[in-house]
């Protein structure tokens, strides 16, 4: 009987099925004697032996996979992480502050607020809303280039994927056979065996395959019309004998020499297994003349078969017989028996060979290439066998070198396989069980894993993936498996993602990077000069102030520019050295605090509503600067911030110059206008703490 196995190994060709032996090792796509739950009966009948049932059958087993827990994307790791040594800082912080302010005898309840207060300012408490933003807005502008985000965080997890895994048919083909290739006994090129071949398709009147609904596009496409063509008889196919017969006439004198007939005479066309068709030839076409086929020529021709099946082809095998005066319409199948003088399938001519492929989708090889210039390792992993496998990976470029099939993986320790998927490119006939512990295998290695799967037999590994992908139009469980889902049938779209995913990533680092440095050195230098003033460097309410007016720039992040230099590779969560340059920013930043402290309070002899209101002024205008000069490599004049983050960084510094010019702003905040004289020197301290954080920085990520 035949099959379909497209939902266990998603390939839309029919599986012949027949008693065999097959052991435990065996791909699930050569278990020619095993009949799965969830597959289809495509034609023909069989008496089976029901040996797994339930939770235990193939189909379940996959089921059972998508319910364990999806694994943490880079991103909420990462920031896992920082919140943790924040939250470690904050209790250091507070604590701190309250024993000293107990042991100089301050107020309990002003030095609780206090210490809250840089408790809430040391947080980078925006830091959900602007992940959620640039999310939000990376989605949207996917939305528009045809990329439907399932899940949000999948947008800046696609930007550290630096592996991706691909099932083959559906993906990096059409998932739809065509006739390819058509060659006579030979082995040159002929179109008259296509047509022979194409003539058997249309006519046969039993359970369409993809075989020939290939044969009968290929005949729309070159306008091979059959409608003069009449069905004499019909021999259907059968798993014994492995062919379908067809007996064809043609009173059109035009038809019939468009096909290569006679008017009048009835042909026999028969096409199937090569090995099948051969054994019922005696002769063979040779250029118009028909001539004995004796065993040297059968050697060549199985000889043909194999080269064209190595190349990545399915093969038909494709032969005639011809006799004027046949009988008429009518004639019931049953009567047909190949010992019939005049019968089907004996003493027949061989045509020749016709070759079936999947073939590539148009922009497969080019996005290939673009994502491996992008720093993206493409790998195949397709339960088809390994010859149709090598055709497609070498027509996209993949490396042929080290393929590894399914039955050797199994005898692959974890371990071993780790070692193994580093070197290997393609993975043939592989069951679904096997495609999942690929993709943990490489995860394991420390790779951020996306897989682009269309089937059933995708879904467990698209649920271990860091990043599951599917296509419009793959099965609904696929889908519903994705994080994303790519709306046009163009491969194009999903390296629009990548770059998409590296700027929100990009853009969300920037709020870390230039929150926590300027806040760690600000409340770093507050807690440190409280005990030695003798009033608070800002109230509790400057605090929050200053908190929320520094953030509200962050907001507009997700539309900042980004270097096209930083794009070219996949941008991992590297959280100890990005608290290592926090670290050492906000050790720069408290340093010029710590000069600001001695300037106010020294220098300028200012009393307390001066000094808070200068102090939250140079904070405030610090942080700003830090945000145009940190959140790029690059100085600010070789990459200019985008209109909306100069101009809310701007809008915030003319409120916050304003807020102590007017009365009703500034007395129920503490502040009170301050001399120009003060202005001349706070702007100096502002302008030499923004100039060296940009050459810290510059030497920092140089090295």
């Amino acid at each position: 009987c035949l099959v379909s196995e497209a939902s266990l190994t998603g390939e839309s060709l029919p599986v012949d099925k027949r008693p065999a032996h097959a052991t435990a090792r065996t791909p699930l796509a050569l278990r020619e004697n095993c009949v799965h739950a969830g597959t289809s009966l495509q034609a023909g009948f069989a008496r089976v032996l029901v040996v797994k049932t339930g939770n235990a059958t193939v189909m379940a087993g996959i089921a059972q996979r998508t319910t364990t827990t999806p694994p943490l994307t880079d991103l909420t790791r990462g920031v896992n992480q920082v919140g943790q040594r924040m939250a470690q800082w904050m209790w250091v912080a507070v604590v701190g502050l309250l024993v000293i302010s107990q042991w100089q005898g301050r107020p309990w309840s002003d030095t609780l607020t206090y210490a809250l207060a840089l408790a809430v300012g040391l947080s980078p408490e925006l830091l959900p809303a602007i992940v959620t933003v640039g999310l939000s807005h990376g989605a949207r502008q996917l939305a528009h280039q045809g990329v439907w985000i399932r899940q949000l965080q999948s947008v800046d997890s696609l930007g550290a994927v630096d592996t991706l895994c691909t099932d083959k048919t559906g993906t990096l083909t059409h998932g739809q056979l065509q006739w390819l290739d058509s060659r006579d006994a030979q082995g040159r090129p002929s179109e008259q065996v296509a047509r022979w071949a194409a003539l058997n398709a249309w006519m046969q009147t039993g359970a369409d395959n993809p075989l020939d609904n290939a044969l009968r596009e290929g005949a729309r496409q070159r306008q091979w019309a059959p409608e003069h063509c009449l069905l004499d008889r019909e021999l259907p196919y059968d798993f014994r004998r492995r062919r379908l017969s067809v007996c064809v006439r043609c009173p059109d004198p035009g038809a019939a020499s468009a096909w290569g007939l006679a008017a009048g005479t009835a042909v026999w066309i028969t096409k199937g297994a090569p090995r099948e068709v051969l054994a019922i030839c005696t002769r063979m076409r040779s250029s118009q003349e028909a001539t004995r086929l004796d065993e040297s020529w059968r050697s060549q021709i199985l000889e043909q078969v194999e080269s064209m099946a190595q190349s990545g082809l399915r093969v038909l095998a494709v032969a005639t017989r011809c006799r004027a005066g046949s009988p008429g319409p009518g004639a019931h199948v049953e009567s047909m028996a190949p010992s019939d003088d005049w019968g089907p399938e004996s003493d027949m001519t061989f045509e020749g060979l016709v070759g079936f492929a999947d073939p590539l989708r148009e922009d497969a090889r080019q996005w290939v290439q673009a994502l491996g210039d992008c720093g993206i390792r493409v790998k195949m992993i397709t339960g088809d066998n390994r010859y149709v496998a090598a055709r497609v990976a070498k027509a996209v470029g993949l490396r042929e070198q080290g393929l590894l099939t399914g039955e050797e993986l199994l005898a692959l320790r974890d371990d071993a396989l780790r070692h193994r998927v580093e070197q290997v490119d393609i993975f043939v006939e592989m069951d679904p069980a096997q495609k999942e512990r690929i993709v943990r295998a490489l995860q394991h290695r420390g790779s951020v894993v996306g897989y682009l799967g269309d089937g059933i037999n995708d879904v467990a590994a698209m649920h271990a993936a860091d990043v599951a992908i599917s296509v419009d139009g793959a099965v609904d469980v696929a889908q519903q498996s994705a994080d994303i889902v790519l709306l046009r049938p163009q491969l194009s779209l999903l390296l629009s993602g990548v770059l998409e995913g590296r700027r929100c990533l990009i853009n969300t680092l920037k709020y870390l990077r230039i929150t926590v440095s300027a806040n760690l050195g600000n409340m770093i230098s507050m807690a440190a000069a409280t005990p030695w003033l003798a009033y608070l460097p800002m109230s509790a309410p400057q605090v929050l102030l200053n908190n929320l007016l520094s953030d509200l720039p962050a907001l507009t992040l997700a539309t900042d520019t980004v270097q096209p230099e930083q794009l070219r590779q996949p941008l991992r969560w590297q959280g100890h050295a990005l608290l290592r340059e926090m670290m050492a920013l906000g050790l720069l930043s408290a340093a010029f605090d710590a000069l600001t402290f001695i300037l106010l309070a020294a220098v300028l002899h200012a009393h307390e509503a001066a000094f808070q209101t200068s102090w939250f002024m140079v904070s405030l205008l610090t942080e700003l600067g830090l945000l145009l000069v940190l959140r790029s490599p690059l100085t600010m004049a070789r990459s200019w911030p985008s209109p909306l983050v100069l101009g809310s960084v701007v809008a915030v510094a003319v409120v916050a110059l304003a807020w102590p010019l007017i009365p009703a702003l500034a007395r129920p905040m503490g502040f009170e206008p301050l001399p120009m004289l003060w202005w001349g020197w706070l702007g100096v301290v502002i302008i030499a703490c923004v100039w060296s954080t940009d050459r810290l920085k510059s030497r920092w990520r140089s090295h």
